[in-house]
C-alpha cells in the first residue's frame, strides 16, 4: 500500500504523479471514460440522499426497531433529542462532583459572610434594614457572573454539535434551562436562607421577601444567559455584561429611586428588575410605615403589586426568548 501511495504522491522520491496525470488526460486515457460515465449517471439520475436513508432504514428494520425517515434537518424528534441531551447533561453534571461541591460551598460562604455582616439587622430600625434587603437581591444577581465562563464553554460544544445537525437549538435551550436554572436556584435558596437566618427578621415575612427576590433572580439569570450567548469569549463576557448590569443595579429604586431620579432617566427605573422587586419587598415589610414608603417614593397599592409581578415575569420571558435568538445567531463556528 505504501508503494502505491508513494507512486501517486507529488514530491516523493519515485513518484509517478505527473506521468499518471498526463496519461489520464491524454486522448484515449481514462479521462474520457470517467467523464462519459459521470455524464451518463447525471442524465439517468440516481437516488437522492433521502432515498438512500430510506433504503438503509428498510434494511435495519429487518433486525432492529427503526423510526420512519423524515425529510427534516434532524433524524429524530425533538422529544428524543431533549431526552438524550438531558441524559448526557445529567451524567456529566453528576460526574463532576467537585464542581457541584464548589458551587454549594460558595453559596454557603456567601450566605455566611453577608449574614454575619448584617447579623441581627432585624432588631434595628427599618431604615437600617433596607441595605440588607437590597444586598439579598444583589447577591442573587451577581452570583450568575461566576458561572458565565462555564456557560460559554458549553456554548462552544453546542455550536460544533448543532453545526453538524446533531440536535436542534430548541432541545439544547430546553435542557440548558432545566439544568442550569435548577443549579442556580438551589444555590440562591441556600444563600438566601442562611442570610435571612442570621438577620433576626421575622420568618413570617420570608415568603414575601423571597417571592420577589426569586423573580428578580430569574430575570437576572436569563439576562446573563443572553450575555453568555453574545460575548465572544469568557474574558470579554464581563465587559459585555457591565452596561446592562450597572443600569439594573444603579437604578434599583434604592440607590436611585423615584424621589431622587432625574426626570430623563425615570425610564431606567421601569426596566430594572431590582427596582420593582425592592419596592414590593419594602412595601410588604414596612407598608405600615408611611414615612419610609414616602421617602423613596414607593407605591404600596395592590395594582402596583400586580403590575410589578407582570413586568418581572415579562422580563423573564423576554430574556429567555432573547437567549434563544442570540444563541442561534451569534458566535457560529466556521467550517
Amino acid at each position: 500500500t505504501d508503494f502505491y501511495l508513494d507512486t501517486i504522491t507529488p514530491g516523493v522520491v519515485g513518484s509517478k504523479a505527473d506521468e499518471l496525470t498526463s496519461w489520464y488526460q491524454r486522448t484515449g486515457g481514462q479521462k474520457g471514460e470517467v467523464e462519459a460515465a459521470v455524464s451518463a449517471m447525471i442524465a439517468a439520475g440516481g437516488k437522492t440522499p433521502l432515498d438512500v436513508l430510506r433504503d438503509i432504514r428498510d434494511m435495519r428494520s429487518k433486525f432492529f426497531p427503526s423510526r420512519p425517515v423524515k425529510d427534516s434537518l434532524h433524524s429524530v424528534p425533538l422529544a428524543t433529542q431533549a431526552k438524550i441531551l438531558m441524559r448526557r447533561r445529567l451524567t456529566l453534571t453528576m460526574r463532576d462532583k467537585n464542581h457541584l461541591k464548589v458551587r454549594m460551598v460558595m453559596s454557603v460562604m456567601q450566605g455566611l459572610i453577608i449574614g454575619v455582616a448584617f447579623l441581627e439587622i432585624g432588631k434595628k430600625l427599618p431604615a437600617q434594614q433596607l441595605s440588607f434587603l437590597f444586598m439579598l437581591l444583589q447577591i442573587g444577581a451577581l452570583s450568575n457572573m461566576a458561572v458565565m465562563p462555564e456557560m460559554i464553554a458549553q456554548r462552544l460544544v453546542f455550536k460544533f454539535e448543532t453545526s453538524d445537525a446533531l440536535y436542534s437549538t430548541v432541545a439544547a435551550v430546553l435542557v440548558d434551562t432545566l439544568v442550569n436554572n435548577t443549579l442556580a436556584i438551589v444555590g440562591n435558596v441556600t444563600t438566601s436562607v442562611i442570610m435571612y437566618s442570621l438577620s433576626a427578621l421575622p420568618w413570617n415575612k420570608f415568603g414575601t421577601l423571597y417571592l420577589w427576590a426569586f423573580l428578580c433572580f430569574m430575570v437576572m439569570t436569563n439576562f446573563f444567559k443572553v450575555i453568555s450567548a453574545i460575548a465572544p469569549s469568557a474574558s470579554q463576557s464581563l465587559q459585555v455584561a457591565m452596561p446592562g448590569l450597572m443600569l439594573f443595579i444603579l437604578f434599583n429604586n434604592f440607590f436611585v429611586n423615584r424621589a431622587t431620579c432625574p426626570v430623563f432617566m425615570v425610564w431606567a427605573l421601569y426596566i430594572s428588575p431590582m427596582a420593582w422587586a425592592i419596592e414590593q419587598i419594602v412595601t410588604g415589610f414596612y407598608g405600615a410605615d408611611p414615612t419610609l414608603v414616602q421617602l423613596y417614593g414607593y407605591d404600596d397599592s395592590d395594582g402596583r403589586t400586580v403590575l410589578a409581578f407582570g413586568i418581572l415575569v415579562a422580563e423573564m420571558i423576554f430574556f429567555q426568548c432573547l437567549y434563544f435568538v442570540t444563541l442561534k445567531r451569534f458566535n457560529n463556528v466556521s467550517r
